[in-house]
């Protein structure tokens, strides 16, 4: 699953009284609290002005948060069409489509993977400065077959285009590629430069032990996570990842459940998938520690929160 930030550009401050619920439906997009923009941009979804338009893409947000894919696609193709020189529409419209190419038909596939592509790359040469647009463009560049578009060249050059607008963010983006090209190594130094910078980067250090994770070098991964949330004891997906690498590696199995506690503690309004893949992952590690009643309960969360979660309806079948 890729998550992309996108930073609302205020647009209508002339206009008395319009920004204000945009203002505010970025702040709650910061909470997680997409209940509330729903509730403060629905009623000017209809009309045909710049207005309506901005809330369409608010809306195509709250439904990509909700996993409502197709209308999330309809609500950014509506803002588009009203305001086609936006380059965060072309951005959320890149990753609607995408979304919807990993849940469509083998046929539809590659038709809605290059309507993403255009979308990433439209929202690119609309805004050559924005570092949420290049990344957007470099997520698909770096993941999508060859057939479909991918070029990690092309991605590479993407990110280069970055770290001349921020070296930091720049040296983030190359790194992602090399994990996406199955390079840890080499993220790891460009993780390390980073740190070389800014010592006290925290999403730095995040990937440095994810990246280390990735090379088996668990020790060091673990330690790594630990340190992130000493740092940043919030730090949602760092207790999300010190859980999963604990289900997967075997190894500070207690640890790793009061971390995945802690995640669904500190994140209740994430998306139902991370959610219920916490709560799996904590059923497996209560399997490990010989605990099958709590393993069955957590395989029990996770489906009533998914029911879609493959996974945990065949541990519940299998423990019943």
């Amino acid at each position: 699953m890729k998550v992309f930030a996108v930073v609302l550009t205020l647009l209508f401050i002339s206009t008395p009284g319009f920004a204000q619920p945009f203002q505010e439906a970025e702040a709650l997009r910061e909470a997680n609290d997409f209940d509330a923009i729903e509730a403060l941009v629905a009623g000017h979804v209809d009309g045909d002005g710049e207005q309506a338009a901005e809330a369409n893409y608010w809306m195509s947000r709250v439904a990509m948060f909700r996993g409502e894919i197709d209308d999330a696609v309809d609500y950014i193709e509506a803002a588009i069409e009203m305001n086609p020189g936006q380059s965060r529409y072309q951005l959320a419209a890149g990753n609607a489509y995408g979304r919807s190419a990993q849940e469509a038909s083998f046929f539809k596939q590659m038709g809605l993977a290059k309507k993403s592509k255009r979308a990433y790359v439209k929202a690119v040469e609309l805004d050559p400065n924005s570092i949420p647009a290049r990344r957007g463009l470099i997520g698909y560049l770096s993941n999508a077959p060859g057939i479909a578009g991918g070029d990690i060249d092309e991605a590479r050059a993407q990110a280069q285009a970055i770290a001349e607008i921020d070296q930091i963010e720049g040296l983030l983006s190359l790194a992602g590629i090399e994990l996406a090209d199955e390079q840890p190594k080499q993220a790891m130094a460009y993780y390390r430069q980073i740190l070389e910078i800014d010592p006290e980067h925290i999403n730095a250090r995040f990937n440095l032990a994810m990246a280390s994770a990735a090379e088996e070098d668990y020790d060091t991964a673990f330690a790594g996570l630990e340190d992130v949330i000493e740092r940043d004891p919030e730090h949602l997906q760092a207790n999300y990842q010190y859980g999963r690498l604990a289900s997967m590696s075997e190894l500070n199995l207690e640890k790793g459940i009061e971390r995945f506690d802690r995640f669904l503690e500190l994140g209740p309004d994430q998306t139902p998938n991370w959610r219920a893949w916490a709560n799996y992952r904590a059923g497996m590690i209560y399997e490990k520690l010989e605990q099958p009643d709590v393993a069955l309960a957590r395989y029990r969360t996770a489906y009533q929160i998914d029911p879609e979660h493959e996974e945990a309806e065949e541990a519940i079948d299998r423990l019943e």
